[in-house]
């Protein structure tokens, strides 16, 4: 159990009325509040404790630095310090349900030909999209990943009347409500041929990058919807814009790129049938109260001498 006194950097907005009661439940803790604008008037020699997305830079050359809670579920842009003694707590799972709730608006969103209305109404033009959309129902919906995030979609997705399936790295033992089949990993191909929306709702690790390059968009079955809220390198982004182009692919929802924030030129901006949003499929108002939720039950254990969780696993990137 800690007996010293803790020095804890809390790097983000806090929800309004929160700070003092912070300091109250933890009389033993020296708090700072500090965000990207005055992080350089912090000694990095100060904190033990951090809680925000503070720059990986930054994190590495903290002396003093023990323990690290991050408010990004993937730990990505933190792999520099895997060999370091940190430990680095995520939030895993806070995101799963708001993030579930982006992918089936864009699914509804595609089914029923929005991007084309967006254009058209900005055209000021009353027309009809020149096809006939669908009803979801019956519709097959690909889960590329099957964790925290992959499930929450399926649970929302199965009332739809949607049929499910999933690739998993190792398929459950036992059935899971709502998805019709698990693929192993090394047959994804077969899950991509058949599903009319795929989803890439997967970390971003070397095992990970580039999943959906190339060869697969091209194996994408006909007038395939694909949506990524996850990483921008889970895919080839200049392939699937040449497949949308050449109508292979029937839409794209892109919430994330390889490169953000995406530039003003990037050819996506003008793609047709494609719905771009800036890497906020994972933000809602409550966000701030869960990921501090996380970091306070932490605190209790960190003072207690016990485990924090959930602890980033470096060696499988996530």
């Amino acid at each position: 159990m800690k007996t010293s006194r803790i020095n804890a950097l809390i790097y983000r907005k806090l929800p309004e009325g929160t700070w003092d009661a912070l300091r109250a439940e933890f009389p033993g803790v020296d708090f700072r509040l500090a965000g990207p604008p005055d992080l350089t008037a912090v000694d990095m020699a100060w904190p033990e404790v951090v809680c925000g997305n503070v720059p990986t830079a930054w994190a590495v050359e903290a002396s003093s630095l023990r323990w690290l809670q991050i408010v990004s579920s993937g730990i990505d842009d933190y792999m520099v310090m895997a060999d370091s003694s940190v430990v680095v707590t995520t939030a895993h799972g806070i995101h799963a349900s708001i993030i579930a709730q982006h992918v089936l608006m864009t699914v509804l969103m595609l089914e029923r030909g929005q991007p084309f209305f967006d254009r058209a109404a900005q055209e000021r033009k009353w027309t009809r999209r020149p096809d006939v959309p669908r009803r979801i129902e019956g519709r097959t919906l690909g889960l590329v990943g099957f964790g925290a995030m992959g499930r929450e979609i399926a649970r929302l997705a199965a009332p739809w009347g949607m049929r499910i399936v999933a690739t998993k790295r190792t398929p459950p033992e036992v059935p899971v409500t709502g998805v019709e089949r698990f693929y192993p990993w090394d047959e994804l191909d077969s899950l991509l041929v058949e599903a009319d929306h795929v989803v890439l709702a997967l970390p971003l690790t070397p095992a990970t990058r580039g999943v959906l390059d190339a060869r697969r968009i091209a194996r994408l079955k006909p007038g395939a919807f694909v949506h990524n809220p996850s990483r921008g390198g889970l895919l080839d982004e200049v392939a699937l814009h040449a497949a949308l182009l050449a109508g292979r692919v029937g839409g794209v929802a892109l919430d994330t790129f390889g490169d953000e924030p995406l530039s003003p030129e990037s050819p996506w901006w003008s793609a047709p049938h494609a719905i771009i949003t800036p890497h906020v499929a994972g933000h809602h108002a409550e966000l701030g109260e869960q990921v501090l939720e996380r970091f306070r039950r932490n605190l209790h254990r960190y003072i207690a001498g016990e485990h924090v969780t959930p602890v980033a696993d470096f060696a499988r990137g996530y």
